[in-house]
């Protein structure tokens, strides 16, 4: 009896923890799974069907919204399809780069390069919010004398029109864009600098 009571005290002793309360997990390795996000365009994603397959009757894609709720959308196809051919999603034009458009309006220059809009200006930036339907963001900067309403197309991918309106006591610009995004605004050494996400 005494020596299965040594035994046990003795089990006991090399395999109890020093603190119950911790980590099972080594102390020099981290268990966190890190959430590595892909910031790339997607463009194309190729797929084959099994051999029995006859009719694609409807795709289903899964998508992210702007505020990270998870929404779906199907899509009915009900069209015959043959196995041996695979099949293809594509965004179409991803991959195309359009030239970027210059807008000069009162010694205020926008330049337009994927999805960023710089604007070379010595005026403060008095405040800047968004109004949806259709999405604008609205920048007032310090009026100058000469100020004037303009309307400017630009007709790029994230960004569609710039319109200049004058106030009592600041210039508004107001840029709309071709769909719903997050921005940015930085400033730069010569204007500031607008990213959309």
């Amino acid at each position: 009896m005494k020596k299965i009571f040594l035994l046990l005290f003795y089990c006991t002793f090399i395999f109890c923890r020093e603190n119950p309360f911790e980590s099972l997990s080594l102390p020099n390795i981290d268990t966190k799974i890190t959430d590595q996000k892909d910031n790339s365009i997607f463009e194309a994603f190729d797929f084959k069907l099994p051999s029995t397959a006859r009719i694609l009757k409807e795709v289903k894609v899964v998508y992210q919204n702007i505020d990270g709720s998870i929404e779906e959308k199907v899509f009915k196809v009900d069209k015959n399809i043959d196995w041996h051919y695979p099949l293809s999603l594509s965004q179409k034009d991803a991959s195309i780069s359009k030239d970027s458009d210059f807008i000069s309006v009162n010694k205020m220059i926008f330049f337009t390069k994927e999805n960023k809009l710089f604007i070379t200006t010595n005026r403060k930036m008095q405040r800047n919010f968004i109004l949806p339907e259709p999405f604008r963001i609205i920048i007032d900067f310090d009026k100058k004398d000469g100020d004037k309403d303009t309307i400017n197309k630009i007709n790029q991918k994230y960004f569609s029109t710039i319109n200049f309106i004058q106030h009592q006591n600041y210039y508004r610009a107001v840029i709309t864009l071709d769909g719903h995004y997050k921005y940015e605004i930085l400033k730069t050494d010569d204007g500031y600098q607008i990213s959309l996400y």
